[in-house]
């Protein structure tokens, strides 16, 4: 079995993307443009080895829309969107109700919308609902 080890990362405090970066040894800093960040200053966000409906790589922090549609009290009504998150050894989506369902179950049936980095108003949606 191959499994693609991938991150992304973004700079916390100034809010972009490193590419083309490596991890030290130790997992203590990042390396990129010749700088070396302290891993505290950086959110590394993995690649779940997955991909949405549209071929886009699903990685940790993406908010995806899920492919059942949805009808609660608030009036909330259409396809909830949910975060991708590691919790208890593996990859899950949290819904906005707070139900986690594994992320590989739903595997060519998610689509990325975005991520909670740079789309904060689809996280608030997801609290919100």
């Amino acid at each position: 079995m191959n499994r693609e080890i991938e991150f992304r990362a973004r700079h916390i405090k100034d809010k972009f993307w490193l590419e083309h970066f490596r991890i030290s040894n130790c997992g203590s800093c990042i390396y990129a443009y010749g700088e070396r960040y302290n891993r505290d200053e950086v959110e590394l966000m993995q690649y779940t080895d997955l991909k949405d409906k549209n071929g886009k790589k699903i990685f940790e922090g993406d908010i995806v829309g899920m492919p059942y549609e949805h009808d609660d009290e608030e009036g909330f009504t259409g396809k909830p969107r949910a975060v991708v998150e590691w919790n208890k050894g593996g990859f899950t989506v949290k819904c906005f109700n707070g139900n986690r369902f594994d992320l590989f179950a739903e595997e060519g049936r998610l689509e990325v919308f975005g991520n909670i980095y740079e789309n904060p108003e689809l996280l608030a949606e997801i609290n919100n609902n």
